[in-house]
């Protein structure tokens, strides 16, 4: 198998061009062990401080040939005036290829001469999923160089030839000496420090955003349902109201569905004054007392307790056991329809529900939104998303994970999505995993700004059994709490859970890995959109084979 490597800090043109170069690379794969594939490559200008271009994959062979491959997804049109072109959206500028593809070519042998040798290379388009004809005189230039659907299973015989052809002539070059070239001179880092003073202003724009105006509304309706994607301030949202409540003495609770959220809440004092800050079921289970032992419960009997606790605490808000000025639900989409429906019953005659959701993030197949009495209900949208950096909310909309009007006014656009590493079993999980971590750690950046998250459960994820990943050791829950009431952690560098449990949390680099599903359905969807809003900077997936080619599949279908 030829020997890859992927320099994540290169951005590519779209998801699905990810994608398409992922299924790309998989084919050089089959090359010889003494091939080189280098995938993600910036050229940067005299000064290597100004991004020129991009190589989406270089081929190194044994003989020292450079191939150079432009991936295109989807399909290319050839206009009257003789020209390759790209179109994407509607309301999108359509890309010219010819002029792209010349003008990389002209970088190429640019650079290939300020190598200092001669060297073979070859500039090649590769189109696996479309196909190109009657292209005429457009690609003269690439004449015997262009691979689509119906030629690519080629490409790696042609790379072949290339090798046999550098022999013929006699050009040979160490090939070490380019990996070296391409590597050093051509491969663009972000700094990190830059990106952390991005992600720390847009921290304070997100702060700054619902918190902001919501309060300002003026409405004596009783329910306030306020609908946002990740990153929109939607806790920043409840934590300013719960200030409010407190200096105005009402009595209030602020309920969530994740522990974390709940624990965010109760280090930033917002909620000091509350009658209860808390889960659902915690709240479920001061209702029923408490009275039993989690630890030794199993999942389906925890199940079945909290199941009636819920009951229970449903029960006691119709009863008017409770009674609140003012109620806040983060995390809406999780909860169940019937909970929703018995918290009216909680308020006083004066008070207000406010209903914080994002229906982007329904990983819950069974939790439908409720719909509150519209003469009651005052309903405030918003599209757009202060965290997300620019490109992952490019990427959820090539995705379809969101609908076309989200956006992104996040201070930092972000690295495109990378498939870091695709893995086959525990063992190759492991170590594609470590991989993974080792390339945002060789970024700059810290452990403590890495997260790696499990799109499987608890009980199901074998990165969670870990202890540590590469000499560093994890931080992951234990399951106990302190006598606050807060999780209790191992001792760790890096932040690792489950993508659901990490719900409410963020971090500059994201890792998701165990991805690993045979389609994608509404459910993986909504995880990959929560996954995805995650991360503040960089983000990479460590996915199976099946996964890989699910997404793959769900991408050429869109």
């Amino acid at each position: 198998m030829a020997r890859m490597l992927e320099l994540a800090a290169a951005p590519t043109a779209q998801t699905a061009g990810s994608l398409a170069e992922g299924y790309v690379r998989g084919l050089l794969e089959k090359l010889p062990d003494d091939y080189t594939v280098i995938g993600g490559i910036t050229v940067l200008d005299d000064d290597g401080q100004r991004p020129l271009t991009e190589f989406d994959t270089v081929v190194i062979t044994p003989l020292g040939a450079v191939c150079v491959l432009e991936v295109k997804s989807g399909s290319l049109d050839v206009l009257t005036a003789g020209t390759l072109v790209r179109h994407y959206k509607d309301d999108a500028p359509v890309k010219n290829i010819t002029e792209q593809l010349a003008r990389q070519g002209q970088i190429l042998a640019t650079r290939m001469k300020a190598f200092g040798e001669r060297v073979i290379f070859s500039h090649f388009l590769v189109l696996p999923n479309g196909t190109l004809s009657a292209a005429g005189a457009v690609l003269n230039h690439l004449e015997g160089r262009v691979f689509d659907s119906t030629s690519i299973e080629t490409l790696p015989l042609r790379i072949v030839a290339m090798n046999e052809e550098a022999a013929a002539t006699g050009h040979i070059v160490e090939a070490k000496k380019l990996e070296e070239f391409f590597v050093s001179h051509y491969t663009y880092r972000p700094d990190a420090a830059a990106i952390c003073d991005a992600i720390a202003a847009a921290r304070k724009k997100t702060e700054a955003g619902l918190a902001a105006w919501v309060p300002r509304i003026r409405t004596t309706l009783p329910f306030v349902v306020v609908e946002a994607p990740a990153g929109a301030g939607k806790t920043a949202l409840a934590a300013k109201l719960l200030r409010l409540a407190g200096e105005r003495h009402e009595k209030s609770v602020y309920l969530t569905f994740v522990r974390n959220t709940a624990e965010r809440m109760i280090e930033s004092g917002a909620g000091v004054r509350a009658s209860f800050v808390g889960t659902w079921h915690e709240l479920a289970r001061e209702c029923e007392g408490a009275t039993r032992d989690l630890s030794k419960l199993s999942a389906e009997e925890a199940k079945g307790y909290f199941d009636y606790c819920s009951e229970l605490l449903m029960r006691a808000l119709s009863a008017g056991r409770y009674a609140w000025d003012c109620i806040i639900v983060d995390d809406a989409q999780s909860f169940r329809p019937e909970w929703l429906e018995a918290l009216p019953a909680a308020l006083t005659a004066t008070g207000r529900l406010y209903v914080l959701s994002d229906s982007y993030a329904r990983v819950f197949e069974d939790r439908e939104p409720i719909a509150f009495d519209a003469d009651e209900t005052l309903y405030v949208t918003l599209d757009e998303s202060l965290r997300v950096p620019q490109r992952q909310a490019e990427e959820l909309k090539a995705f379809r994970l969101v609908g076309p009007e989200f956006r992104s006014t996040a201070a930092f656009a972000g690295d495109n999505t990378f498939i870091a590493e695709r893995y086959t079993g525990p063992d190759s999980l492991y170590k594609a995993t470590r991989r993974t971590l080792e390339q945002f750690l060789s970024r700059g950046f810290r452990p403590d700004q890495i997260a790696v998250l499990s799109c499987k459960g608890w009980e199901n994820s074998e990165i969670l059994k870990c202890e540590a990943i590469g000499g560093r050791r994890l931080r992951r829950p234990t399951g106990r709490f302190d006598a606050n009431n807060m999780r209790v952690f191992t001792e760790g560098e890096i932040y690792c859970d489950t993508v659901r449990r990490f719900c409410g949390l963020a971090a500059p680099c994201v890792i998701v890995t165990e991805m690993d599903f045979a389609t994608i359905t509404e459910h993986e969807k909504a995880l990959l959109y929560l996954a995805m809003t995650r991360a503040e900077a960089a983000l990479a997936f460590v996915m199976s084979e099946r996964g890989y080619l699910a997404l793959l599949d769900y991408v050429r279908k869109l």
